[in-house]
Parts: structure tokens; C-alpha cells; sequence
């Protein structure tokens, strides 16, 4: 268990279950070496216009399509010439892992792409196909090439990407490979929609990805994506040309995905213990605290938190359990735990008793009663030696005062105020 600030974490459940899930694709892109882009004047505006797709050649680009008039969405992996180190085409992939919070476990984590066939999409299902119009288009997706001997390898994108069709080589990601990245190799299945397809075989592509998404889970990384690429065989040469155009997630079932995990452990601060009957977190600002368990939730009557009980899924205590033994402690309300409470440091004592002794010694010399000066006292005493001095009578100087207040009344009155008018 680790500690924090002084708080000890624990978690919740020691193992959760496993889960299955079936994350989305995220982004999808493809870059073709021979792509180009040129700026071109349609109608006194200048816009960009790339390469014509190799898919549907009777179409124009990407960038200059009208949707749904070719087939978008394709991912296309081509080899030419025996070039595994630039590949004519290559294709990437992005997936939705946020199901995998910081601690998960992975035990699987594939991913299917369905294979492309050639042929004519009818968009408006009138019987009559006509490219570029309506929609409807002609895709030459087949794949070309000793396919069933080759390979191909997913590789590591450390990088965000956008959705990319038909990019050229500039605006390629960033990739990383090594000779132990997982492959796929091709394989023969029963067809997906078996009404599109005359022959009933279709050919999908397994990549199993489970270290991968270990990585990802392990760092927490935003970065989940994979570059497809050839796999150069041994017996590879310069003649060796082949491509495969993989569906892509416009298709259904044209990627499908799984995931096994366990879900990452949920981290609580625990409390110091003797706060309840099992430990749990604790409220400082009351009488009690609260204890967390695992059978029921106690419940006190005093204070901002209860004392004793535990958190589970049964019932409700009231909870008067003590709390248990080993010489734990039970912090009491005003106390915060792990802080001594201090009293005043002793010269701060000392201080103050010098203070009252002073003010009380003051105010029986200086400072007389609210109702005069007393009989006895010693402004009294002063006030009768002064009037013996001048020859007036002790008794009225005593009575009337020869003080401050005495002096300011004379000198008021020797001072030369005028009044107007």
C-alpha cells in the first residue's frame, strides 16, 4: 500500500472482473507515395484537387469527390518493385482505449479487417449502375499479388493523427517497427453478406495486439495507433509487387474489434486506525468519525461524521461497535490527527501576569474613581500640601481639586478671546 500526504491508499476490490468490450476506430488514414495535390480554377475559385483515386479510376480524388461517388474508406496496404522499406501504400489505424484507467489488466486485444472486393455500388437500388452519378460508383479493390504468402505487420504510432485519404508521403505520421511487432497473415472465411457475394468467401486479416494495448494501458497513453505495413519475406525480390485493400469501418463488420481487460483498481484514502470497526475514512470536525468495512454503515448521533460501522451492501448499524483492540487510538473532536495539541509557551504566562500587576499598580496611584477624588487618597493628599503652600484651605482644595482639569480652567480664562459683534 502506498502512502500520500500522510493518507494510506487502498483498494476497494483486490481483483475486479474481466470485461469484454469492442473499442471503436477512432481515425483512420492512408498515404500513397505517388499522391500529389495541385491547386486547380473551378468556376473562378481556386481549390485544392489530389491525385485521382486508384479505386475508382472514373472518379476524381478524394478531395474533389462527391460523397458516396467512390469508395471511401478504404485502407490499402501495396507493395511494389520488392520497396518494404517506402511502401507504395500504407494504412493506419486509431482506437478508442479509454476503457483501460491507469492500473488495467490486458489479456486480449485483437483486431479483424475484412478484406475489399471489386464491383458496382447501385446507391438508389434502381437496377442501373452509372459512376460518378447518384452515388452509384465502380471500386477495383481486388487484391493483386502472391497475397496468401505474405505478410503484413502492424506497427507502432507513437503520435495523434487526423483521418487522411489518399495523402501524399509529407504528410506521413511518424511509425516505429522491429522484428518482434505483431503480423497477420490472410485468412478464408464465410462470406459477411453472403447476398454481395456470388462465390460466399470473403478474407479477413487478424492482427492480435494484447502487448500492445498492455503498453498503452501501463503508460496511459492518448497515442493507441498502428501503421499496417508489408512484411518483407525472406524470399523477397525485386519483382515482388503485391496490395490488399482492407474494407475500413464505413463496411460493417469491415473492422471488428475485442478486448479483454480487468479495470484498473479505485484508489480510497484510508483513515488512521481505531476510527471504526474495520478502518475506512475519517471526518474530522465532529464528535465521531466514520468506519469503512465491508458488511454495514454505521451511524452516529453527534457531530459531523459517525463513530464505528462500516460500508457495505447489507444493512445499516447503528454504530456502537468500539473500535478494535491493539492499542489504536480514537481521536476526539477538536484533535486532528497526527497534530499535538500545544498550550501557550510559559513566558507568554509570565507576560500577562506582569501586565495585570502593572495596570492594577497604575490605577490605584494615577487613576481615581468616576465619583472624584477620594478622602484619603493620594491626589487628595497632593491637592492639600499645594493649598497649604499657597495659605488656602486644605479641606476646599482637597474637595475641588488642584489637578490638570484646575490648571486648564485658569488658563482658559486668562485667554484673550474676542467675540464678534
Amino acid at each position: 500500500m502506498a502512502m500520500i500526504a500522510g493518507l494510506t491508499l487502498v483498494p476497494v476490490a483486490a481483483h475486479a472482473a474481466q470485461q469484454r468490450a469492442e473499442p471503436a476506430v477512432l481515425t483512420t488514414g492512408w498515404w500513397w507515395e505517388d499522391a500529389e495535390t495541385q491547386e486547380a480554377d473551378i468556376q473562378g475559385n481556386k481549390v485544392v484537387v489530389g491525385t485521382t483515386s486508384p479505386f475508382c479510376p472514373s472518379a476524381p480524388g478524394s478531395l474533389g469527390a462527391v460523397p458516396g461517388a467512390c469508395a471511401e474508406g478504404r485502407l490499402p496496404v501495396e507493395i511494389i518493385g520488392g520497396d518494404y522499406q517506402s511502401p507504395n501504400k500504407l494504412s493506419a489505424l486509431g482506437f478508442d482505449l479509454s476503457y483501460l484507467t491507469p492500473g488495467s489488466t490486458v489479456h486480449k486485444f485483437t483486431v479483424t479487417l475484412l478484406e475489399a472486393e471489386a464491383g458496382c455500388t447501385d446507391a438508389n437500388n434502381d437496377g442501373a449502375v452509372t459512376p460518378g452519378q447518384n452515388g452509384d460508383y465502380c471500386e477495383e479493390t481486388d487484391p493483386y499479388g502472391p497475397v496468401d504468402d505474405r505478410q503484413i505487420q502492424a506497427c507502432l504510432v507513437p503520435e495523434i493523427f487526423g483521418d487522411a485519404e489518399a495523402a501524399p508521403y509529407k504528410e506521413l505520421p511518424s511509425y516505429l517497427c522491429s522484428s518482434t511487432d505483431p503480423v497477420a497473415e490472410r485468412k478464408e472465411i464465410k462470406a459477411v453478406d453472403k447476398k454481395e457475394d456470388a462465390d460466399g468467401v470473403d478474407h479477413v486479416w487478424v492482427f492480435d495486439l494484447t502487448l500492445y494495448a498492455q503498453k498503452w494501458a501501463e503508460t496511459f497513453t492518448a497515442a493507441t495507433n498502428i501503421m499496417l505495413v508489408g512484411n518483407k519475406p525472406n524470399n523477397s525480390g525485386q519483382q515482388d509487387s503485391w496490395r490488399v485493400v482492407f474494407a475500413g469501418p464505413r463496411v460493417e463488420k469491415g473492422i471488428r474489434t475485442e478486448l479483454v481487460y480487468e479495470p484498473g483498481e479505485i484508489v480510497l484514502p484510508a483513515p488512521p486506525p481505531g476510527t471504526g470497526t474495520t478502518g475506512g475514512s475519517t471526518f474530522v470536525g465532529g464528535t465521531t468519525t466514520t468506519g469503512i468495512g465491508g458488511s454495514d454503515f454505521g451511524s452516529g448521533s453527534t457531530g459531523f461524521g459517525t463513530t464505528g460501522g462500516t460500508v457495505g451492501t447489507t444493512d445499516v448499524g447503528t454504530g456502537t461497535e468500539p473500535a478494535p483492540a491493539g492499542g489504536d487510538e480514537t481521536f476526539a473532536s477538536d484533535e486532528i490527527p497526527g497534530v499535538p495539541v500545544q498550550g501557550m509557551p510559559g513566558y507568554v504566562w509570565l507576560a500577562l501576569l506582569a501586565g495585570i500587576v502593572a495596570f492594577s499598580m497604575v490605577r490605584q496611584v494615577v487613576i481615581e474613581s468616576a465619583s472624584g477624588v477620594r478622602p484619603n487618597g493620594v491626589l487628595a493628599k497632593i491637592h492639600a500640601l499645594n493649598a497649604e503652600r499657597r495659605g488656602l484651605d486644605p479641606a476646599a482644595a482637597s474637595a475641588t481639586g488642584d489637578g490638570i482639569g484646575a490648571k486648564l480652567s485658569s488658563l482658559f480664562d486668562k485667554l484673550p478671546f474676542r467675540r464678534k459683534g
